[in-house]
């Protein structure tokens, strides 16, 4: 059973709750009391294939908070060709090796890089944020925007959030279930997931759940 199953058993069990509306302003229906998991199996739960997935313990992380002071550089008119402009090291940008591109709601280009962090770009400027700059990793392999505009950063040093000042960065230290972040998704309650090397970890904003 592959990682992406579990998340959707899950999310299914979680969606069969009852009561969901009636509950408190501070009781996610998606985080367990220290009742329900004394009441529940203390290894994790079994799917109908018979397989056991564990559940680690809840975490309630610190998180590492770095103020964003990204390196600014003025973006030159690029390459033309026909309808193209290319843009390069030669132009201001940090490298040539790009992994992903995600447009926010603000509509900065946000450019991944392998091995030297994040990149944004605003028609005009870039500004590059790496390790030094609060990144959790110069390896950036996975970007999410959630709902109150919040962006999310996998890396090979764990996930960072950048709120538009700063970093605020988890790792394993804070409950993360591995370092290495692949792939970041938010479901319907809110609820973060993060794919990991080490397994996959939701996050309800307050506190880690992670399953290996």
């Amino acid at each position: 059973m592959n990682l992406f199953s579990i998340i959707a058993t899950l999310l299914l069990l979680a969606s069969a709750l009852p009561g969901h509306a009636d509950l408190p302003a501070h009781a996610h229906p998606l985080v367990a009391t220290d009742d329900d998991r004394a009441a529940s199996d203390p290894v994790g739960f079994t799917d109908q294939t018979g397989v056991t997935t564990r559940l680690e313990s809840v975490r309630s992380p610190l998180g590492k908070r770095v103020e964003a002071r990204g390196k600014k550089v003025r973006a030159d008119a690029g390459l033309r060709r026909g309808p193209w402009i290319s843009l390069s090291p030669v132009d201001g940008l940090q490298t040539r090796f790009i992994g992903q591109i995600h447009r926010d709601r603000w509509g900065y280009m946000w450019f991944l890089t392998y091995s030297d962090g994040v990149i944004r770009y605003d028609g005009q400027f870039f500004v590059h944020f790496s390790a030094a700059e609060g990144l959790a990793g110069n390896d950036v392999r996975g970007i999410m925007e959630d709902r109150v505009g919040n962006l999310w950063f996998g890396t090979d040093g764990g996930v960072s959030r950048y709120d538009g000042k700063s970093f605020v960065s988890f790792t394993t230290a804070d409950g993360l279930a591995g370092n290495d972040v692949h792939e970041i998704l938010e479901d319907r309650s809110g609820s973060l997931w993060f794919r990991t090397k080490g397994g996959v970890s939701r996050y309800d904003g307050k506190s880690f759940v992670s399953f290996t």
